[in-house]
């Protein structure tokens, strides 16, 4: 049998096996380029008035809308072209671009977790100023762009052997352990990177714990104002708000320095107010979740393949489906986050709304 005939079958039947991932890695390139595609339209175009909390998110979403295009895009070429990769500078590109906006976001959800725990636990102390946060922005993408250089280094095209139907045939894959001639170690980098993407995980979380106490007694705090009857006066309401501390440093728990105070005396209206910080505190909360259920497969599946460059050749069709979505998993992080503003910033989903109502 003529091997270059074998090396097509080859991939043929991988292509049939990762149809299921295929299809998956399709669904959510739609969802993403749509979903961010509509954050940043209403974000500059709809809503009237961007505080400084919501600063990061059209960057966030920059980010998202990047990484989940070039992410899912180079998923399904590899799936499709799995043992006979085209092209090296598609290989090359689709993975540093990954690597720099990946990185990127993670980085991101970092940073505004220190501008929510600054703004909540610390309101009089030192807080992350509009010159402040555009140097964050600076340093995120220089310390993304260390990282994502030397991914460009070390991925490639690169020679894969296998036996399918009794020959032993040999493709070509796009691979990030390719370039051996290069003095760059690539498992030293990449056990590094794991090392940086694991510290940059658990600060995330640590800076997130604080504001979640916050949240929940917050949702204390509503659900027993809601449940007193109309004749409570509204001074003694807020006395009995302003009064219940949070176990950040003994910081009032509805005091926002950068969110305006209701003015009526409504308690309805009060409510409301409370209800809006709440959302909006809860939003970067859900999204720290996602980022953690997405990444921690995908952080896992890192450890195990790392150095078995032939790894994903030696499995099973269900494993490989299965392990390969797993390894892959982070794309969910990218994609979701349309979702959870929607859901949770009243007044993005109030824009949102003007958007698809007819005049």
């Amino acid at each position: 049998m003529d091997l270059n005939i074998t090396t097509e079958e080859w991939n043929t039947n991988y292509v049939k096996t990762l149809i299921p991932n295929i299809i998956f890695n399709t669904i959510c390139l739609i969802i993403g380029l749509t979903g961010n595609s509509v954050v940043l339209f209403v974000y500059f175009f709809k809503m009237k008035y961007r505080r400084e909390d919501r600063f990061f998110i059209p960057v966030l979403t920059v980010f998202d809308l990047i990484a989940g295009t070039a992410s899912t895009i180079f998923h399904i070429t590899d799936y499709i072209y799995f043992v006979s990769y085209p092209s090296e500078a598609v290989c090359v590109g689709l993975n540093f671009t990954i690597g720099l906006t990946s990185t990127a976001s993670a980085h991101m959800l970092l940073v505004i977790g220190i501008q929510r725990y600054l703004k909540i636990c610390r309101p009089h102390g030192f807080q992350l100023t509009l010159v402040r946060r555009r140097i964050a922005i600076f340093v995120i993408v220089g310390v993304s762009l260390s990282f994502s250089i030397p991914i460009a280094i070390v991925t490639g095209l690169k020679n894969v052997t296998g036996t399918f139907k009794g020959y032993k045939v040999t493709g070509i894959s796009c691979s990030n352990v390719a370039n051996t001639s290069s003095a760059f170690n690539s498992q030293i980098f990449f056990g590094c990177l794991l090392i940086v993407l694991a510290i940059n995980t658990i600060a995330t979380v640590i800076v997130y714990i604080p504001i979640g106490r916050v949240i929940h007694k917050r949702l204390v705090i509503m659900t027993a104002t809601h449940s007193k009857t109309e004749e409570t006066s509204t001074t003694e309401n807020k006395e009995s708000s302003y009064q219940i501390q949070d176990n950040c440093q003994g910081r009032n728990m509805f005091t926002d320095s950068n969110v305006s105070q209701p003015r009526t005396e409504d308690p309805k209206g009060l409510q409301r107010a409370r209800k809006s910080r709440v959302n909006f505190n809860m939003m970067f909360f859900t999204l720290v979740i996602f980022y953690m259920l997405s990444y921690t497969p995908t952080l896992i599946m890192f450890v195990i393949t790392t150095s078995d460059s032939l790894y994903w050749y030696k499995l099973s069709s269900s494993k490989l489906n299965l392990y390969i979505f797993l390894n892959r998993l982070f794309i969910i992080h990218h994609i979701v986050n349309p979702f959870v503003y929607g859901y949770f910033d009243l007044v993005f989903r109030k824009s949102l709304r003007q958007v698809f109502r007819c005049n």
